[in-house]
């Protein structure tokens, strides 16, 4: 009896287009809330030079100049002023990741002048990655409140880009059970993958294996 026709399975990076950049940023956005970006250093010296009340609060949150530390600042008039966050050198790829999912619902303009491009890419690339969720099974449109982040300047957009999008299919590979990924659905995957750069590819299986000369994967 022949088998009913699969479902094909769809990937969150298979949704995205190939220059799709990942949802986690945006272009611009007025009114957006700085996101101070500083080394121990300099962390240290803007608390030495912060007003009374940032002091207060960021002692208040336990905040402190070490890598990975951060704290948003209330203003004057109770909204969100500012957040301060401290860059870490030696994990510089997912040391403020965080960001992306435990920040108030707002968009962020990062402010890291000092920082070289590489260490800002490292900063943007941890973000996207950080804001990965599993949704192959979900109908609806994800609506949930998050953290936007205006994209840092002087960075290769592109590039964060296609990381993101190449992990995220990794992941959603791994995370669908394995009812949902045998080998026909790796092949779509591949399959998916190849259309984009406009590549072509071909599935053998069954008996085509032998005529094609694969008869070790063929005995599998």
């Amino acid at each position: 009896m022949p088998r009913p026709p699969r479902k094909r399975p769809e990937t969150s990076a298979g949704r995205a287009g190939p220059e799709t950049p990942p949802p986690v940023f945006v272009a611009a956005s007025a009114g957006s809330v700085p996101l101070r970006v500083l080394s121990p250093d300099a962390a240290r010296a803007h608390l030495r030079a912060a007003s009374p009340g940032e002091r207060a609060q960021l002692a208040t949150a336990g905040f402190a100049a070490a890598p990975g530390a951060f704290a948003p600042v209330i203003g004057r008039d109770g909204r969100l002023s500012h957040v301060v966050a401290v860059f870490d050198d030696d994990d510089p790829l997912y040391g403020l990741a965080a960001l992306a999912t435990r920040l108030p619902d707002a968009a962020y303009a990062i402010a890291a002048p000092s920082f070289d491009p590489a260490r800002r890419e490292a900063l943007a690339q941890g973000l996207a990655l950080a804001s990965y969720r599993f949704r192959r099974y979900k109908t609806a449109r994800d609506t949930s409140a998050r953290p936007r982040f205006v994209w840092p300047a002087g960075i290769d957009r592109a590039r964060v880009g296609r990381l993101s999008r190449a992990v995220t299919l990794v992941r959603d590979l791994v995370n669908a059970p394995a009812s949902d990924m045998g080998p026909e659905a790796l092949a779509d995957a591949a399959l998916d993958v190849a259309r984009r750069p406009k590549a072509t590819g071909r599935v053998i299986v069954g008996h085509d294996l032998l005529a094609a000369n694969y008869p070790a994967a063929y005995s599998v």
